[in-house]
């Protein structure tokens, strides 16, 4: 029993260790250079996040994961002007830092410019109104017409195939996408979500 306690007590240690170290760490980051970015790593897969890793240290581009906590006990104990702006964006997302020294106008642009097109999942927010365009599909007759009238769609049998007669917009900007409007965006091939480093505030 003992013995437990002496364990349990020596893993409070080395926890507390840690997270001073960290706090310190970030600290010093936020001094050493001028660029400072608070990116949302919500939705972003693990594999994505090592390949922007890979890319933004060939810039000598440092990016942080950590605790919000942390990062809080670290913007509190800086001196740096501007960091105040940081705090209250930490509740709404999962964290991470993005330290350079680049303009922060490049790093932005790198950030928009490496996100990747994926399908849509059921129950995420549509980032625009998304459209069904008028034309034709690889859709052989048969159930599909029913399950795009379904869906308000609009369509008919031209040389062998199902069109589509208008354009049609099955959802809103920042409506939910249900599963079964998720499902006919796979089967059309659109992919109309992004996923990378959302920039929060620099």
């Amino acid at each position: 029993m003992n013995k437990n306690k002496k364990g349990n007590g020596m893993r409070e240690v080395h926890v507390s260790e840690f997270k001073k170290n960290e706090v310190e760490l970030l600290i010093k980051l936020f001094n050493d250079y001028e660029t400072i970015v608070l990116v949302d790593l919500t939705a972003l897969p693990s594999p994505q996040l090592q390949v922007m890793r890979s890319k933004l240290k060939k810039d000598n581009v440092l990016i942080r994961v950590t605790k919000k906590r942390l990062i809080r006990k670290a913007l509190d104990g800086s001196k740096k002007k501007g960091l105040e702006n940081f705090t209250p964006f930490l509740d709404e997302v999962m964290p991470a830092l993005i330290f350079s020294k680049q303009n922060s106008f490049k790093l932005s642009k790198f950030l928009r410019k490496n996100k990747s097109k994926v399908p849509a999942k059921p129950g995420q927010i549509a980032p625009r109104d998304l459209v069904i365009n008028a034309g034709p599909t690889p859709f052989a007759p048969g159930p599909m017409i029913g399950e795009l009238g379904s869906l308000g769609i609009k369509a008919a049998v031209e040389q062998g195939k199902i069109a589509i007669k208008k354009d049609t917009v099955i959802v809103k900007k920042d409506a939910v996408i249900s599963a079964k409007v998720a499902d006919l965006l796979v089967k059309l091939g659109m992919k109309p979500m992004e996923i990378g480093l959302n920039l929060v505030v620099a």
